[in-house]
C-alpha cells in the first residue's frame, strides 16, 4: 500500500513538473512570438517611414525640378520680352529716323521749289543779285510784321485788313527806294503772274490774301 502510494506521488509530482515545463515552454514561445510580431511590426514602421521619406523626397525632387523649370521659362520669356521691347524700341526709333528724313526730304524739296519761284519773280523783274537780296530782305521782314498782325486777336476782320494795306504799302515803298519804280512794278507784275508757282511760298501769301480782297470789290 505504501508504494502504491509513492507511486502516486511520485507521478503527480512528475506530471506537476512536466505542466511547469509545458507551460513554461508555452510562455517562452508566446513570448518570442509577441517579440518576433514587435519586431516585424517595427520593421514594418521603419519600412513604411523610410517609403515615406523617400517618397517625400521624390516628390520635393519633383517640385525642385518643376520649380527649376519653371524659373528657366521665367528666364527665357524674360529675356525674349527684353528682347522684343529692344526691337520695338528700334523700331520705332528708326520709323522715327525715317519719318524724320522724310519730312526733311519733303521740307527741301518744297524749299527748292519756294526758292526757284522766287528766283523766276525776281529774275522776271530785271533785279540783279544785290537788288534780288535786298528785296528778299524786305520782304521776309514784312511778312513777319504781316504775320504778327494776323494773329493780333484784338483786331477784327476790317481793322486788320486796313493794317495789312499799310503795311504793304510801306513794303512797296522801300522796294521803290531799293530798286526804282520801274523796276518795283516789274517786280509786282511778276509776282501777280506767277502766283501758281509761288503757292507754296508762305512769306508771299499774304499779299496774294491782299489781292483777292481788292479784287472782290
Amino acid at each position: 500500500m505504501k508504494k502504491i502510494v509513492l507511486m502516486l506521488a511520485t507521478l503527480f509530482i512528475i506530471a506537476g513538473v512536466q505542466a511547469q515545463s509545458k507551460s513554461k515552454v508555452a510562455k517562452a514561445k508566446s513570448e518570442k512570438m509577441a517579440k518576433a510580431n514587435l519586431a516585424k511590426a517595427e520593421k514594418e514602421r521603419m519600412a513604411a517611414e523610410e517609403n515615406e521619406k523617400t517618397k517625400m523626397a521624390a516628390e520635393q525632387m519633383e517640385t525642385d525640378r518643376l520649380a527649376a523649370l519653371q524659373a528657366e521659362k521665367d528666364s527665357l520669356d524674360s529675356e525674349r520680352m527684353k528682347e522684343e521691347a529692344r526691337d520695338r524700341e528700334l523700331f520705332v526709333k528708326d520709323s522715327i529716323v525715317k519719318v524724320n528724313q522724310e519730312n526733311e526730304r519733303i521740307a527741301q524739296e518744297k524749299m527748292a521749289v519756294i526758292k526757284k519761284g522766287r528766283s523766276e519773280i525776281y529774275t522776271n523783274a530785271g533785279l540783279d543779285e544785290y537788288q534780288t537780296k535786298k528785296v528778299m530782305d524786305v520782304n521776309s521782314t514784312y511778312f513777319a510784321r504781316a504775320n504778327s498782325i494776323k494773329q493780333d486777336g484784338s483786331l477784327d476782320a476790317k481793322a486788320m485788313d486796313k493794317k495789312l494795306k499799310a503795311l504793304n504799302k510801306e513794303r512797296l515803298k522801300k522796294i521803290k527806294d531799293l530798286v526804282g519804280r520801274k523796276k518795283a512794278d516789274a517786280l509786282e507784275k511778276s509776282r501777280k503772274e506767277l502766283r501758281t508757282d509761288n503757292a507754296e511760298d508762305t512769306d508771299v501769301q499774304w499779299l496774294y490774301e491782299l489781292d483777292d480782297a481788292k479784287g472782290k470789290k
